[in-house]
Formats: structure tokens, C-alpha cells, sequence
């Protein structure tokens, strides 16, 4: 594609794309010059996508601005990036992306919460089906490593750090 071309540029970005999604990254220490560089990648992005044939749906463009400095976030509330003639203002809510909840520090807390209330639903559903059908031990067991230990391990690689349970 015409990542290349982005990254090679005075952005200083790196494109990322799964399927019919495409993500810029940049970093920066101050918002309004993280934010130009974004604006070029869009910029850059679009004409690509024409000579390519392709099109990108701005309704859809979303701005994740992600810190660990506190005191960045007065700025970023109030900065968006212009994409043709639409605002994208940053998202202040969690994002989710490829199954994992993004908040704007990177705590995944709110990916654990909700991979928690999942688990839960996931496992008080399997309960169920052992009450109502009586399945087996061995037939439970099985039903519960697929379906709800996949769920409370998903993305469990981001924030595992070795603790003790």
C-alpha cells in the first residue's frame, strides 16, 4: 500500500492496518505538533488512497491522543485534526481496538473490567448448561477452558507483568 510513502515523510509516523482499518502513530511531547503530523498522514494518506483507487470514509475517523502526563490532557481536549473540511476531536471515552479497551494513560483497566464482566457472563452461562443437561465433568471442564478462560485471557499479554493471584 502507500504506507511507505506516509512514513517516509516529515511525519515521523507508522502506519498499522488490519483488514479495512488503517492507524497512524506518531509521538511527540507537545499536542499541537503531534497533531500536525497527523494532519499530513491524512493528508497524505487521502491522495494515495486516489491514485490507488480507494476511498476512506471520514465519518469514521477517530483521534486517540494516549499520555502518561496528566497535565497533557487540558490541551488535548480542547485540539482536533482537521481531515478535507471535517474536525476529529480526540476521543475521551476508552476506545476499543482489536478487542482491547484503550484509555487515554494505557492502564487497560477498563479492558480488565470489561473482559471481568465477560468472563463472568461467559461463566455463569456454563453453570447453567451443567445444571440443566448435567454434563459431565470432564465435558465441563473443557467447555470452560474454551469459552471462558479464552475470554479472561485475551490481551492478558499487554498488562501481565508477573504478579501474584
Amino acid at each position: 500500500m502507500f504506507f511507505a510513502d506516509v512514513e517516509e515523510t516529515e511525519t515521523q509516523s507508522e502506519g498499522i492496518s488490519f483488514v479495512n482499518d488503517v492507524a497512524w502513530v506518531v509521538e511527540g511531547e507537545a499536542v499541537g505538533e503531534c497533531t500536525q503530523r497527523l494532519e499530513r498522514c491524512t493528508e497524505q494518506s487521502q491522495s494515495g488512497a486516489k491514485e490507488n483507487a480507494c476511498q476512506f470514509e471520514i465519518e469514521k475517523t477517530e483521534a486517540i491522543f494516549f499520555t502518561q502526563r496528566r497535565k497533557n490532557m487540558e490541551p488535548t481536549m480542547q485540539a482536533s485534526i482537521r481531515v478535507r473540511n471535517h474536525e476529529v476531536e480526540f476521543n475521551t471515552d476508552v476506545t476499543r481496538w482489536l478487542g482491547v479497551w484503550l484509555d487515554d494513560m494505557l492502564t487497560l483497566n477498563d479492558h480488565w473490567k470489561m473482559t471481568l464482566l465477560n468472563t463472568q457472563k461467559a461463566q455463569n452461562r456454563v453453570r447453567s448448561l451443567m445444571v440443566k443437561r448435567g454434563l459431565n465433568p470432564g465435558s465441563s471442564q473443557s467447555i470452560q477452558v474454551a469459552a471462558v478462560q479464552a475470554l479472561a485471557l485475551y490481551g492478558a499479554e499487554l498488562w501481565w507483568r508477573g504478579q501474584k493471584c
